[in-house]
């Protein structure tokens, strides 16, 4: 019997969040987020397509980031080497599938990513596809926490947990 209440807490351990995002830290972290971009737009400036695109692919392959945005809450996003991307997303019950990549459109370079099946938890809107400037990429602008690797196990397809838009989740919890 004692193990058994052990485990059961042991498991309600692991599906909380190690700690929530403050309205405090979120306001603290936009404005950050703004200041980093500047400065990584700075440094970046002159940079070609060439180097943009290794950079970005660098910066985002094999990663899992946690992720703030406004609208949005927290998430964790795994994007594979091989451009899967697998989402644990705000009030979402099931794994968000999708896909990454470097593209050049208009003869600008973006990070771009293309969700299946994720809905904003604010709006209730179906949100597929989103391409990202590279300053907010290589400036990490938004990003809490970076790990190599698939941390929380997404590629599987589950969740850990369905979480709340500001939980922050730790890789034990996965």
């Amino acid at each position: 019997m004692f193990i058994l209440a052990f485990v059961a807490a042991a498991a309600f351990q692991a599906a909380t969040p190690s700690r929530t995002l403050s309205a405090t830290e979120a306001g603290q972290l936009a404005v950050q987020s703004l200041h980093s971009q500047a400065e990584t737009r700075r440094r970046i400036k002159g940079w070609s397509n060439e180097q943009l695109q290794a950079e970005l692919t660098r910066a985002v392959s094999g990663k899992t980031k946690l992720i703030f945005q406004a609208g949005h809450g927290v998430y964790a996003e795994y994007t594979a080497p091989d451009g899967n991307l697998r989402m644990w997303y705000p009030k979402n019950v099931n794994v968000v599938k999708g896909s990454w990549g470097v593209r050049v459109m208009r003869g600008k370079v973006r990070t771009c990513f293309s969700y299946r099946n994720a809905v904003n938890p604010v709006t209730q809107v179906y949100e597929p596809t989103e391409c990202i400037l590279p300053d907010q990429t290589l400036s990490a602008a938004n990003v809490l926490q970076s790990w190599d690797g698939d941390v929380f196990h997404l590629m599987d397809d589950k969740i850990p947990y369905p979480k709340d838009a500001l939980d922050i989740p730790s890789p034990q919890v996965g």
